[in-house]
């Protein structure tokens, strides 16, 4: 996997030490979410109502491991673990739709290497169709360092239009292209239908 981060430094991940992590409890979510049962994929329905904090309807799926990934270089270093895992969702705000990617480094340099997401930057999905569709990024997102872990979680949330989640209900995923202030970095997709189903969840 080509890997496009400017600059990169072998020796800012080295820092991190081995720690087992909770998705859940990196998540937030609670551990038993409403469940709502299909023929293929269990919905997983975290809120369905108004929202306290905006008084508008919210309708969030729970989230779900979309991709791992460690660079080539780190491979002998990470052996057993990842550098990197994303976990997904999708949910609705006041008739918007939204993408979310919780993106958590094991590594408490990530910060420095990576930098941040700039607000209404496009996030580019492709699928195994071969077409492609691009997101815009809702709100500037920067690096939220876990100190008990050691970890960076950055969470990504990314506008998604009825063209958007009719590219993604219809095909499966490829890979995902992020643009970091830093660089940009392209990730492979290995749970290829989980935007689909959780798209289908968010529409019941």
């Amino acid at each position: 996997m080509r890997n496009y981060i400017l600059l990169f430094s072998l020796a800012v991940f080295l820092a991190c030490g081995k720690q087992a992590v909770d998705p859940l409890a990196q998540i937030g979510q609670p551990a038993k979410p409403k469940m709502i049962e299909t023929a293929k994929f269990p919905c997983k329905v975290i809120q369905d109502g108004l929202d306290d904090q905006t008084g508008f309807y919210k309708k969030d799926i729970a989230y779900e491991k979309l991709f791992e990934y460690t660079p080539e270089k780190l491979l002998n270093y990470y052996r057993g673990r990842d550098f990197l895992t994303c976990y997904s969702s999708v949910g609705i705000l006041d008739k918007k739709h939204y993408l979310y990617l919780k993106m958590i480094f094991d590594s408490k340099d990530a910060a420095r290497a990576y930098g941040s997401i700039q607000k209404e930057q496009e996030i580019r999905i492709t699928l195994l169709d071969g077409s492609q569709t691009q997101l815009k990024t809702a709100v500037h997102v920067d690096a939220k360092p876990d100190p008990k872990t050691n970890r960076v979680i950055y969470d990504g949330i990314f506008e998604m239009s009825g063209t958007n989640r009719k590219k993604l209900k219809d095909a499966e995923l490829d890979q995902i292209e992020i643009v970091w202030t830093s660089g940009f970095e392209s990730y492979e997709i290995f749970n290829v239908d989980l935007l689909m189903n959780q798209i289908k969840c968010l529409e019941k």
